[in-house]
């Protein structure tokens, strides 16, 4: 389900065997968390009919390959906008955040 996709602030791509490149932007550290050594940014962009799925189901589901559970975001939004800003406490049941 869905394909990375390159976008003006990528600068680093992860390259595997029998797995596509995956364009990130890679940064030390993270601003809002000092507590955070590094964070990893990668877009995805989905095809017409994974679209129509996510709308139906509601559900994205995420993989992460290894034995542990980083933090992460998924989110529609741009995090390189100038307002974004992950809101920790939204009410993730708010359909209007």
């Amino acid at each position: 389900m869905a394909d990375a996709v390159e976008f003006e602030e990528s600068n680093k791509v992860f390259v595997a065997p029998g797995c596509n490149d995956l364009p990130a932007h890679v940064a030390e550290g993270c601003e809002d968390h000092p507590e955070v050594k590094a964070e990893i940014i990668t877009c995805w962009e989905l095809s017409g009919e994974e679209l129509a799925e996510v709308l139906q189901t509601k559900r994205i589901w995420l993989f992460v390959r290894g034995t542990d559970q980083p933090p992460v975001i998924v989110t529609g939004r741009d995090p390189f906008e100038k307002n974004f800003k992950e809101d920790e406490d939204a009410d993730p049941k708010d359909p209007n955040p």
